[in-house]
């Protein structure tokens, strides 16, 4: 079975597993925060129970690299496909990310002051000043020790990508280098990667953008996984392995990332390139993942407020003090419920019609250019 590599960029029903599968590392992500909240109060009642939940702590890790695959993949897509120029590639992807960032931050901030004794902001007006600045521009976050939104230092990294990705498009236009050239660039800017994270500890994953785009250049070469390969547990198991594996010196933990990685591509190959009946694709169609995946990044930016909420309001009722594993089965549901409805509003409201208008302005100036 052959198919156009673009197919699966273009909106139809088969684009519904890359929704897929942002639900999915959505999921492993909340999951990793809620059991990382859930832990601390459940040891402090049974401590016999904390090796057990520590590994939970980084149930998500895998996560991330997955969130950095898929753009590798859908951003390089985006950018080689667009009769735009790199500046409204660069707004649409600002009118994307900011609004909502703003947004959630603004509801860190009112939480910092409702909340002060869970306040980041340092109590000295300049440091504090320097803070909420870093934090608002987003890609200096990369260089706090403790962002206000923990997870927003992978969105410094989203935007440092953002801003580096259209060089390689540049020179695929102008220099058209074979696949295996490709595969050569690739394998050195991954290994300058890996010395950069190795001389700063960390972090790792970002090495994984260079997963998506591997997998983006093999679609486009015609290459196609054999069907056999189409074993969506394997790379599911191999996402979840590596974050609960206890690694930390630098050498594991660059294992760990090439076992993320290798699980990455095993899924987006699958999904995206593979000959076979397209098994990975329809079970990460599944419609709960896909409404998910449709509100992820709204949710991933949400999820930990809505987690803070619930367990400090739990841990203000005296039957939470006394039934531990009570509180935590009543917040799971709670922190879900609360984090999905959240984001649902955040996506309609903001995300939505910021990137819609934002492609929209596209749109018009591609029409426009067109009949200059």
């Amino acid at each position: 079975m052959t198919t156009d590599p673009e197919e699966p960029f273009l909106p139809t029903p088969r684009s519904k597993w890359l929704d897929g599968f942002r639900g999915f590392a959505a999921l492993l992500v909340f999951m990793n925060h809620f059991c990382t909240l859930a832990g601390e109060r459940w040891s402090r009642h049974s401590p016999s129970a904390k090796p057990w939940i520590t590994p939970l702590d980084r149930l998500g890790e895998g996560a991330v690299g997955l969130f950095f695959a898929l753009s590798g993949l859908l951003i390089l897509g985006s950018l080689a496909r667009s009769q735009s120029d790199v500046w409204l590639f660069w707004r649409r992807r600002l009118c994307r990310v900011m609004p909502v960032y703003w947004t959630v931050l603004l509801l860190y901030l009112l939480a910092s002051w409702m909340i002060p004794a869970a306040s980041k902001i340092p109590a000295a007006p300049i440091p504090a000043a320097l803070y909420l600045s870093l934090n608002a521009l987003l890609l200096p976050v990369i260089f706090l020790p403790e962002p206000m939104i923990s997870v927003s230092w992978t969105l410094g990294y989203e935007l440092l990508f953002y801003l580096l990705i259209p060089l390689w498009v540049f020179w695929i236009v102008e220099k058209s280098p074979s696949f295996k050239t490709k595969i050569v660039v690739l394998g050195a800017i991954a290994s300058t990667m890996v010395c950069w994270c190795a001389l700063r500890g960390g972090p790792y994953p970002v090495a994984l953008f260079l997963v998506g785009m591997l997998v983006y250049e093999q679609a486009r070469s015609g290459w196609r996984l054999p069907a056999y390969w189409d074993r969506p547990i394997l790379g599911m198991l191999g996402l979840i392995v590596s974050g609960l594996l206890p690694w930390s010196s630098p050498s594991l933990v660059l294992s760990k990332t090439i076992l993320q990685g290798a699980s990455a591509w095993l899924l987006l190959s699958a999904g995206l390139t593979n000959a076979g009946p397209q098994q990975t694709a329809r079970y990460f169609s599944w419609l709960p993942l896909v409404r998910l995946g449709r509100i992820s990044y709204s949710f991933y930016l949400i999820h930990g407020l809505c987690l803070q909420l619930v367990f400090w309001c739990l841990d203000r009722f005296p039957s939470a003090n006394g039934f531990p594993l009570f509180a935590i089965l009543l917040a799971l549901p709670l922190a879900s419920f609360l984090s999905w409805l959240a984001a649902s509003q955040l996506y309609r409201q903001i995300e939505l019609p910021w990137y819609q208008g934002a492609r929209k302005h596209q749109e018009e100036v591609s029409r426009d250019s067109q009949t200059a």
